[in-house]
């Protein structure tokens, strides 16, 4: 599963299945089940219409995994030194 808002539409395009279900189950884990599980169920439930808010109401651009990942900060010229 990606890790990635559930439900968005952007990852069904490229044939990655993901649902706030997973999402939930993911965050949890990840969480070692220490996290409140109605604000992770919120989080996880609202990721995908929050994500289309950014991208189509904000004009926010999508950051590559890589970037995320390891591969950068996701900070761009504001996070070398």
């Amino acid at each position: 599963m990606a890790e990635s808002a559930g439900g968005r539409q952007d990852p069904k395009k490229l044939g990655v299945e993901d649902n706030a279900e997973d999402l939930f189950k993911f965050w949890m884990a990840a969480c070692d089940n220490l996290a409140d599980g109605g604000i992770v169920r919120d989080m996880t439930s609202n990721s995908a219409a929050l994500i289309d808010w950014l991208i189509d109401d904000l004009g926010a651009q999508p950051v590559d995994e890589w970037e995320m990942c390891g591969g950068g900060n996701g900070l761009g010229d504001a996070g070398r030194g």
